[in-house]
């Protein structure tokens, strides 16, 4: 079953765009982890929160997808 995750996150004020560059760049190898969409938004309201949507073929995907070292890293 395909599985799905929302979450939002704060920087400190002035660094979000060099957050969303690093989170941008990991895109692609999630697709090969089994990530069939990933999604980075950034608020209207509020200069220091990302909003990140992610829609995985399964929940093991994407459990299996935090053990990359890529993932470790971060």
């Amino acid at each position: 079953m395909t599985y799905g995750c929302i979450a939002s996150m704060k920087t400190r004020p002035g660094c979000r765009e060099e957050v969303v560059s690093l989170l941008l760049s990991a895109a692609d190898g999630l697709r090969d982890a089994g990530c069939e969409l990933y999604l980075v938004g950034l608020s209207e309201d509020d200069e220091t929160t990302i909003w990140v949507t992610e829609v995985w073929r399964t929940r093991e995907h994407h459990d299996a997808s935090l053990e990359l070292p890529e993932a470790k890293d971060a």
